[in-house]
């Protein structure tokens, strides 16, 4: 999925959700922040995971820090445990993003 394919379904969702990162095992981690790289010239966007947030990021916020015309052919990844998974798609459960 590509950046702006993500921006394009976030926009029928609710602004205040918290945006999560949820594992195979249903496990959740907030998003902390993102990474710009290149590899095999493909542009990717990586999410960086943290452990514990007081204050995770709302979808408004969310999509304002994305929503950059530079950002919008990257294709979207996330860092978890070290290795990068690409991010198909999302749901949305008990207000919460759980991006997958």
């Amino acid at each position: 999925m590509r950046v702006i394919d993500l921006l394009q379904l976030l926009v029928d969702t609710p602004k205040n959700a918290t945006i999560y990162f949820e594992n195979s095992e249903h496990q959740v981690w907030p998003i902390a922040d993102f990474t710009l790289a290149t590899v095999n010239d493909q542009p990717q966007l990586s999410f960086n995971l943290e452990a514990a947030k007081k204050h995770p990021l709302k979808q408004w916020e969310f999509s304002l820090l994305l929503n950059k015309k530079d950002y919008y052919q990257h294709f979207v990844y996330v860092n978890y445990q070290d290795t990068v998974y690409p991010l198909f798609g999302f749901r949305v459960d008990q207000d919460r993003i759980l991006l997958g």
